[in-house]
């Protein structure tokens, strides 16, 4: 009973437990095709499996912005070990005739590239189970350009601390360190913290395009430093 264009629409497929899988294209200098989970427990538009960044490498998709060894997840389990990531660009992955731009995100130790919840600040999603399709209906304009800029870390709770997980900027490597725990963002004490408010919360680093990061090293000094969104 749903108004569906099929012109916006692609074959969904179910794993074995039953998740919802479809099929992308990824486009740079070259073009290839990727199978993504559709993953709306996920806050971003999209997370690139590390095996498939692999993969993908001989088609020069992604544009590497960073290189970092640490971990930027959390299980059943705790937090992964660390793990040589990357930060990369994607130009151009068009979904059901719409292309999405400049998408920039981070490799993850999972085995399936993810499509997440942030895919919804720019168009309908509707999953139809029963006849096998996706379909994705753009608000405004079939070509959507969300390209942002970023902090140089990524951070991670560990036992009721904040820590660095990520150091993405060469610059700070003399500076600041994976594993470094962190003691305030501008001036706001995070010695101590509750990882289901800070999961739950607005992040940390919403509407800010600087923010005075103190930290603990390896060695127990405190080492203050201003990072900036680039």
């Amino acid at each position: 009973k749903l108004s569906l264009n099929l012109n916006q629409s692609s074959n969904l497929f179910l794993d074995n437990q039953s998740s919802p899988i479809i099929w992308v294209t990824l486009k740079n200098r070259k073009q290839a095709k990727e199978q993504l989970l559709l993953d709306m427990g996920m806050n971003g538009i999209y997370e690139l499996s590390l095996n498939h960044f692999h993969l993908f490498q001989k088609y020069k998709i992604f544009e590497v912005k960073g290189e970092s060894k640490g971990s930027n997840s959390i299980g059943f389990y705790g937090v992964a070990s660390d793990t040589n990531h990357y930060r990369i660009r994607l130009p151009l992955m068009e979904i059901n005739g719409s292309k999405i731009m400049n998408i920039t995100t981070q490799t993850t130790i999972g085995d399936n590239s993810r499509i997440g919840s942030k895919i919804l600040d720019y168009g309908i999603v509707t999953i139809d189970y029963q006849n096998k399709k996706f379909y994705f209906s753009p608000f405004s304009k079939s070509e959507i350009d969300v390209f942002e800029k970023n902090f140089p870390i990524d951070v991670i709770p560990r036992n009721n601390q904040l820590y660095v997980g990520f150091v993405w900027d060469k610059q700070l490597f003399d500076i600041i360190s994976t594993g470094d725990q962190i003691i305030s963002l501008d001036g706001g004490s995070f010695e101590n913290i509750n990882i289901c408010d800070l999961m739950t919360k607005e992040s940390i680093f919403k509407g800010k395009d600087a923010i005075l990061l103190t930290t603990l090293n390896k060695n127990g000094e405190k080492v203050e430093v201003t990072i900036k969104r680039k």
